[in-house]
């Protein structure tokens, strides 16, 4: 009996988590059919209202995400590694000349960076790592949560990428590149999971995957970057090189262990 109750308990989780994306998917897409600076800012506030309704509705408001730590405990750590993990790769392919910085750009619109994190780094913390994580986390485990966050997250990434490109990517999984694009985007999700375990709540996994982002897409912006003799244009274009996919797997690791270590 307590089996049935513990598969019919499982099967409602899945239903409810599944309802919650495709509102906030469909917000998202709808949010994409405005115009001005609005579109930015809509993505986030529309999934922040979704998580509310069903966290008071739903949960009957006893299972925040906003669980321990805090706020500085959660965002300044998360915020941190992800400057890093964006960072690294790029000085490590700099120390072997495979990159260089031919120098500043002008007339770049700074608010640009600061649009996209919030339409879509923000966005992805609010759902993939604010309610869906924590659900997962309350009724499945740690693992569990990371796995389907991560999956998640992954298929966001390639789906947002906003050029054939990424269609192509979603469609036709062909050689290494795409296959290093691909688990750079599960390691970044896993990352942000891992995060959460080891220093609080969602703040930490939002703060990480926003500030990775931003300082992907500030690089680009404000520097002349050429990657093997190429001007780089796509503020993603290290997520097709090993060294990144390498870079992300360690701080994984790390972080689990020591998010191991904390318990």
């Amino acid at each position: 009996m307590s089996g049935n109750k513990g598969a019919r308990f499982a099967v409602n989780t899945v239903i409810k988590l599944l309802v919650y994306l495709l509102i906030c998917m469909a917000a998202y897409v709808l949010c994409g059919l405005m115009v001005g600076a609005g579109r930015h800012f809509a993505p986030p506030v529309a999934a922040a209202a979704v998580t509310w309704l069903f966290l008071r509705f739903m949960e009957g408001g006893k299972r925040s995400f906003f669980a321990k730590g805090y706020m500085l405990e959660n965002i300044v750590p998360g915020a941190v590694i992800g400057v890093l993990t964006a960072a690294l790769p790029m000085v490590i392919e700099l120390l072997l000349g495979m990159l260089s910085i031919d120098g500043f750009t002008s007339g770049a619109d700074i608010r640009e960076p600061f649009y996209e994190v919030f339409r879509e780094s923000l966005f992805a913390g609010i759902v993939f790592f604010g309610y869906i994580f924590h659900i997962l986390q309350k009724d499945a485990g740690n693992i569990c949560a990371v796995m389907v966050s991560s999956l998640l997250y992954a298929a966001f990434g390639l789906i947002t990428l906003g050029n054939a490109e990424g269609v192509w990517l979603v469609i036709n999984i062909k050689g290494d590149m795409d296959i290093i694009y691909i688990l750079s985007l599960l390691l970044t999700g896993a990352a942000a999971g891992i995060c959460i375990m080891s220093f609080g709540d969602m703040r930490s996994g939002t703060a990480f995957i926003c500030l990775k982002k931003l300082t992907e897409i500030m690089t680009v912006m404000l520097v002349t970057v050429r990657h093997d003799g190429a001007v780089v244009r796509n503020a993603e274009f290290m997520y097709t090189e090993a060294v990144n996919a390498v870079v992300l797997g360690v701080i994984c690791v790390c972080m689990f262990v020591s998010a191991v270590k904390k318990r």
